[in-house]
């Protein structure tokens, strides 16, 4: 794989928008751009974790706010804010744990919500438990006031030798008639983030039981550099038969920055590209620190939006924004998705290149080593000239954990020799490239010579 990405940056127009909740904001670019933080916590500016819906005629904002400087007893809650035009918000209440509900006595936080026969169903996460952090849900009539559900918490995946048994962050989706969700877990040693999924009927009351792990390893984990040990925060958006998924990759402030990958099976996901869909600010921008923890919303008239926190001044305050993503279709007749602010971004880029060009390659040393361990592996030959000899070529995709798979016979001799061939390329031990982003096919020869 090589790819030649150009890139380079661009300083928006920048203008001041006075402040909002009597203090004072980060410059904006001159079209009017939503800046929310709720200040009612901690004094400052502090929203993060965003998820918006359209119910009963106004937008909701669920979103995570901090404990309070002065109640080192509190946790992490949710706040909750209304809009007319996805701009302008005003905070209208807030979630704090129930009295005698231990699985929320640590605090809550990173709210999903899904409008389901006109409720609101609430989805989130318990704080401060570590492995025991799990997914729960509630129930509302009117966005604002929940009834927690009697099974709470409804999931976590069971410890395995890929994930801890944490879940956060969740995402519920519906897609082909099935509920998925989405969540973000670490791995035994508590290290490195990265996402599972289950699934329920699409007749599920979303209680504890009625979901499923929908494989027994990570679905997306972090392999690209500027992903460094996180991928968190899952969003998606279903096009047709395909479903778009938003998370952010590294940690808070690393800079976090904005993934995009898509799957046809809302559980197989491959990455739309080596770059971030969105990347943090420049210096003097107010989310130069990062561009994180994604939400994508689709409106009743068919727009959507990339909600996101950020910041610049490393997690001191957080706030959220939103931009439109636009769609374009392909020679092929694929959707693409872009932000307007990164096309002109990269439109401006003229010095900066990056290669993309480290392929995967045999995981216990390099050409030669690969062509010895074929060479000692592969045990068919013929006596005199009773069949061909020659090379057979094997062709197998590499995934980015370098598991292999798809195995196909490119250029064959004979039934015997193309079955070893095959046999033999399946003990390879392979390594994804580093800045691999998609499984890619790689071939191998393999030789066979007639006894003398």
């Amino acid at each position: 794989m090589k790819q030649t990405v150009l890139f380079a940056f661009v300083l928006w127009a920048l203008l001041p928008l006075g402040s909002l909740f009597g203090l004072s904001l980060p410059t904006l670019s001159a079209q009017e751009q939503m800046m929310f933080g709720d200040t009612t916590r901690v004094g400052v500016p502090y929203s993060k974790d965003p998820h918006v819906v359209n119910f009963k005629g106004r937008y909701l904002m669920y979103y995570s706010i901090p404990p309070t400087h002065w109640n080192n007893m509190e946790g992490w809650n949710i706040g909750i804010a209304e809009s007319k035009d996805l701009v302008h918000w005003t905070r209208v209440g807030e979630l704090t744990p129930q009295e005698g509900l231990d699985y929320e006595k640590n605090g809550f936080c990173a709210p999903c919500a899904l409008v389901v026969k006109g409720k609101v169903h609430l989805f989130y996460q318990t704080y401060g438990n570590r492995e025991r952090d799990a997914i729960c849900h509630a129930v509302s009539k009117d966005g604002l006031h929940f009834d927690r559900d009697k099974t709470n918490p409804i999931f976590h995946p069971e410890p395995a030798d890929w994930t801890c048994g944490r879940a956060i962050d969740a995402e519920v989706a519906f897609f082909k008639g099935k509920y998925y969700l989405y969540y973000a877990t670490r791995d035994p040693e508590f290290k490195v983030q990265k996402m599972g999924v289950a699934v329920a009927d699409g007749k599920t009351d979303f209680s504890r039981g009625s979901w499923k792990e929908a494989c027994t390893k990570s679905i997306l984990y972090p392999h690209l550099l500027w992903e460094k040990q996180c991928i968190e925060a899952p969003s998606v958006l279903v096009k047709g038969n395909t479903m778009f998924m938003f998370y952010a990759g590294g940690y808070n402030n690393e800079p976090q920055q904005i993934g995009m990958a898509k799957s046809y099976d809302g559980v197989n996901f491959t990455r739309c590209g080596p770059l971030p869909f969105k990347r943090n600010g420049l210096d003097n921008e107010w989310n130069s620190s990062e561009s994180g923890h994604p939400h994508v919303f689709q409106d009743k008239d068919g727009k959507v939006y990339l909600f996101y926190q950020g910041n610049n001044d490393h997690g001191k305050t957080w706030y959220i924004s939103q931009e439109e993503i636009l769609t374009e279709k392909t020679k092929k007749g694929y959707d693409y998705l872009f932000l307007q602010s990164e096309k002109d971004r990269k439109k401006q880029e003229s010095h900066i290149w990056v290669q993309y060009d480290d392929m995967p390659h045999f995981a216990n040393g390099d050409d030669k080593a690969l062509a010895e361990f074929v060479k000692e592996n592969a045990k068919i030959t013929c006596p005199g000239e009773c069949c061909s000899q020659g090379r057979v070529i094997v062709s197998f995709l590499v995934d980015l954990d370098g598991t292999t798979s798809d195995f196909r016979i490119e250029r064959g001799l004979c039934k015997d020799k193309d079955a070893e061939a095959l046999r033999v390329a399946r003990l390879i031990p392979m390594k994804a490239g580093k800045d691999q982003w998609k499984p890619v096919r790689y071939n191998i020869a393999v030789e066979f010579k007639n006894k003398q």
